[in-house]
C-alpha cells in the first residue's frame, strides 16, 4: 500500500468518527496547540495525570508533531480529549 492510498484510508475513517460523534451530539474539534490539552485534561473529574509524552515541558511536543482532539456535547461541556503525537519511524520495521 502506498502512502496516497494510506492518506486516503485515513481521511475516510476520520470522516467516519467524526459524522458518527456528530450523530451523538459530539462535536469534535482537532487543535495543534498541544500545550493547551493537559490544562484541560487535568481540570476534568476522575482523570490522572497527563502522560509526559503530551506535555511539552518534558517533551519535544508542538504544533508540527502533534494534535489534540476535543469533543463537547451540545451543551459545551467537555465528553473527550485525545492526543496524538506523530512518531518518525521511517528507519524502523514493524515487523
Amino acid at each position: 500500500m502506498n502512502s496516497l492510498s494510506s492518506a486516503f484510508q485515513a481521511a475516510n475513517l476520520i470522516s467516519c468518527v467524526k459524522s458518527m460523534a456528530e450523530e451523538a451530539g459530539i462535536h469534535l474539534d482537532v487543535r495543534p496547540d498541544i500545550e493547551n490539552f493537559g490544562p484541560l485534561r487535568e481540570s476534568l473529574d476522575n482523570r490522572g495525570p497527563v502522560s509526559m509524552m503530551f506535555d511539552p515541558t518534558y517533551a519535544d511536543v508542538n504544533q508540527h508533531n502533534s494534535f489534540w482532539i476535543k469533543g463537547t456535547d451540545r451543551d459545551g461541556k467537555v465528553v473527550h480529549v485525545q492526543a496524538v503525537r506523530f512518531i518518525d519511524m521511517d528507519s524502523e520495521s514493524m515487523s
